[in-house]
């Protein structure tokens, strides 16, 4: 792909994911109740620093990544392997503890179950920027928008919180499988390597600790 071909794709992928971020809050607030939509605004803000989390310890440093087509399958089965089984924990965890100290446990419940959806759809866009595919990218987050939109505009008025989180979340569900298929050849004979992950010195973690002080705080 030409650079300047690549460098649309991936300005039209961040505008096509803040644009998707921006039009659920507004269905979801135009069918829901101002309490219903508090709860769900708090989830929202809630998912937003886990991927903000994630992005910061598993994307940045994915992006950085050079060498043989070899070597970067590798990085992006590790990332893949890595967001999907530590995002899964994260949301059992959250949802166990939503259901032990907070009123709205449902809601919670809801995110913790989409959250291995949501977070490994976003950590694939990071893979097919390293594997120098952001037409990729963008393909499966037209993909998410197209599913999401149509499915939270028909909710009906005074959909509760926790129906529209596990909606939002499930329509990340056909994105990712497509984002899969995809990487899929790009990435066949890799291992995944998750140690690297939780290795002293790992370059993630930096960049979680930047995030953190910045933007997680202001949130």
């Amino acid at each position: 792909m030409k650079a300047r071909t690549a460098v649309v794709c991936s300005v039209m992928d961040q505008a096509v994911s803040a644009l998707t971020n921006i039009a659920v809050l507004v269905l979801v607030a135009r069918h829901s109740e101002a309490g219903t939509f508090a709860v769900f605004a708090t989830a929202y803000v809630v998912f937003s620093v886990l991927l903000g989390a994630f992005g910061a310890y598993v994307g940045q440093e994915l992006v950085l990544h050079r060498g043989e087509p070899e070597t970067l399958g590798r990085a992006c089965r590790s990332a893949t392997a890595f967001t999907a089984a530590a995002s899964t924990v994260l949301g059992a965890l959250l949802a166990g503890g939503a259901a032990l100290v907070s009123s709205d446990a449902a809601v919670y419940g809801a995110l913790g179950l989409v959250l291995p959806v949501t977070l490994t759809q976003d950590t694939l866009r990071y893979c097919f920027s390293v594997l120098r595919s952001p037409h990729l990218a963008l393909l499966t987050d037209l993909l998410r928008l197209g599913v999401a939109l149509p499915l939270l505009a028909v909710q009906p008025e005074g959909a509760s919180a926790a129906r529209t989180t596990l909606l939002w979340g499930l329509s990340a569900l056909p994105a990712l499988l497509l984002a899969l298929a995809l990487l899929r050849p790009r990435v066949r004979g890799a291992r995944a390597d998750l140690r690297r992950y939780v290795a002293r010195g790992h370059l993630g973690r930096r960049f979680l600790v930047e995030f953190g002080v910045g933007n997680a705080t202001s949130q």
